[in-house]
């Protein structure tokens, strides 16, 4: 960081480029903030601060700018919320990372379509800070993980460059690099804008409640569920607090579609979950809101993406044991891999948690390819603390 710089100073190098009334200073809190207003308007000031080492935090819409020794540069990026591109046929749309997700949802409904993730903290939450954050999605089989949406974009360096691939097939391209980008919370470059994938709504949307009998059971079937079924979302789960009538251990799952096929699928559910998972009815509405009933608090909830292996041998801990959380919920079965929620009453039972694994789904060739080049991209360290605006979230 350089200590020579200064608020004043800050404004009238940004002011080259940036109208005045979208620079602000803040001589308490030893920041400025910016206002973008085009991909431009974000190498410019990227470059600017790379040049002189001033620490660059986009503004999140939930998570928090942690304290900084010494002044630097906030950008937000909420003007950035146009979405330039829709191709129907094709299931993509690009979208500018300002955008917010709820937004973004209502939007792609009002042409039939969803994304096949959504954020489960905030829906206010911005589609730069939902990729590159720790924050957790509803996701399931049939749609993966929500980085897997994103099928090209565009982000600027930390040195103020500017990186775009391509929505071709990564064979005729070369290495992906978005992946890497998107798993490294921004370290190696801050999105601009990125393609997703998009699906037509169904013509049905089935919900599944049963009530579960042996939690470590329903979690080994709720695999052979994901396989056999494929399912747009599944989850287990515990709550020792339930509401009257509503099962203390439950699992759900959505399926859409419609006619036969679908019918065939709401078999194989209920088959392959057999006899440690008895059908719930719980009603409609209630399912709906079953969201509420886990009553996950901020500051003493834990979210960790697993492996199988992993959950298998903390299985035991975390369903039996006396300090093991009290609410509990184990989301996605998508390639080996699971989103954990846990209410930690104290440390004890957070240490039952191992450390996340999202990481490390994106150790590839491309991912070791970027990290070798991480010298001259973060030389600067101009983005290197963007992971720590969600530490202290949920």
């Amino acid at each position: 960081m350089n200590g020579t710089l200064s608020g004043a100073r800050m404004r009238k190098e940004l002011g080259k480029q940036l109208p005045a009334h979208r620079i602000t200073v803040s001589d308490s809190g030893r920041f400025v903030q910016v206002e973008a207003d085009s991909a431009q308007d974000v190498s410019f000031v990227v470059t600017y601060a790379a040049r002189d080492q001033a620490p660059v935090f986009p503004v999140p819409a939930v998570g928090t700018i942690p304290a900084v020794d010494g002044w630097h540069i906030r950008l937000s990026l909420s003007r950035l919320s146009t979405i330039t591109d829709f191709s129907p046929d094709s299931g993509l749309v690009c979208v500018q990372c300002g955008t917010s997700m709820d937004h973004l949802a209502d939007w792609l409904a009002e042409k039939g379509f969803a994304l096949g993730v959504s954020p489960e903290q905030s829906e206010h939450m911005e589609l730069w800070e939902f990729m590159l954050s720790n924050a957790s999605a509803s996701f399931g089989p049939r749609f993966g993980f929500k980085r897997d949406q994103v099928l090209a974009m565009s982000a600027v360096l930390p040195d103020g460059r500017t990186f775009r691939n391509s929505v071709s097939p990564a064979r005729s391209t070369g290495p992906d690099f978005s992946r890497p980008l998107l798993h490294a919370g921004g370290r190696f470059g801050l999105p601009l804008d990125l393609y997703l994938k998009i699906h037509a709504l169904p013509a049905q949307r089935v919900f599944l409640t049963f009530a579960v009998k042996d939690l470590a059971a329903a979690l080994e079937r709720a695999w052979d569920v994901a396989a056999a079924a494929t399912p747009e979302f599944i989850e287990v789960g515990r709550n020792r607090y339930a509401s009257p009538g509503l099962p203390e251990r439950f699992a759900l799952v959505e399926l859409w579609g419609e006619g036969k096929t679908l019918a065939v699928r709401k078999e194989l559910v209920r088959k392959r979950f057999g006899d440690v998972a008895t059908p719930s009815d719980v009603p409609y509405e209630v399912l709906l809101a079953f969201e509420q009933t886990y009553n996950f608090a901020p500051g003493q909830t834990r979210r960790v993406t697993l492996s199988r292996d992993s959950l298998r041998r903390i299985t035991k801990d975390i369903v039996s044991s006396r300090g093991s959380p009290s609410r509990l919920r184990v989301r996605g079965f998508v390639e080996g891999m699971v989103g954990v929620t846990a209410d930690c009453g104290d440390a004890e039972e957070c240490a039952l948690l191992p450390p996340d694994e999202a990481e490390g789904r994106a150790s590839t060739g491309s991912s070791r390819l970027l990290e070798s080049a991480a010298d001259a991209l973060d030389r600067s360290e101009v983005f290197t603390r963007i992971p720590e605006l969600w530490r202290a979230q949920p």
